[in-house]
């Protein structure tokens, strides 16, 4: 199943720029946004504090209906925090790149230049973890370790267009054991 998945993910990454190609493309809304990683659930219980996020998307209209628009959108994020467990303090920096194949729906609400949305993605996360135990104690395995994996998940959410160009999104983001919200600012070019 989970292979299935990937395979669809990859069909859509390669469809949407084919697709720009057939469309036109004075039609495609480019945009690039950042702000901040709030952790939830086991990220939370781990104690992550708040991180950063960059990123970037580009949408179009799905030719459906006015207004559902669909695209991709990607990411660069960065978690980190700190605990202590008696004597050892332990460190861990969490860096995730997403690509998600994204629908959004644009709410028929007549509130002047602002306009409310939906928001749905679903694709991949590509994370890595860096775990730094001080003092380092092998025999009872606390000792440094890097781990990357890559997870399937979603982001759910949505958000409010404003002055034209500008936007503030909040998305519920899920992919495996790795919950989080993220707030973003961010401009589009039309």
């Amino acid at each position: 199943m989970k292979k299935l998945l990937v395979a669809l993910i990859t069909v859509a990454l390669f469809a949407f720029p084919v697709a720009g190609f057939c469309l036109d493309l004075s039609e495609v809304t480019y945009g690039v946004n950042g702000g901040v990683l709030l952790p939830q659930g086991d990220l939370d219980d781990a104690g992550m504090d708040m991180g950063y996020t960059i990123g970037g998307q580009g949408l179009m209209p799905s030719g459906v209906m006015d207004e559902l628009s669909w695209g991709l959108c990607l990411s660069f994020g960065m978690m980190s925090g700190s605990e202590s467990e008696g004597s050892i303090d332990v460190d861990v920096d969490l860096t995730i790149i997403e690509v998600l194949p994204t629908a959004r729906f644009e709410f028929p609400v007549d509130a002047g230049d602002v306009k409310i949305f939906g928001q749905l993605g679903i694709g991949m996360a590509f994370g890595k973890s860096k775990i730094d135990y001080s003092p380092e104690y092998p025999a009872y395995g606390l000792e440094d370790d890097d781990d990357s994996s890559n997870e399937f998940g979603f982001a759910i959410g949505g958000g409010v267009s404003f002055m034209e160009n500008f936007e503030a999104v909040a998305l519920y983001k899920s992919f495996d054991d790795a919950d989080y919200i993220s707030l973003t600012i961010g401009y589009n070019f039309k």
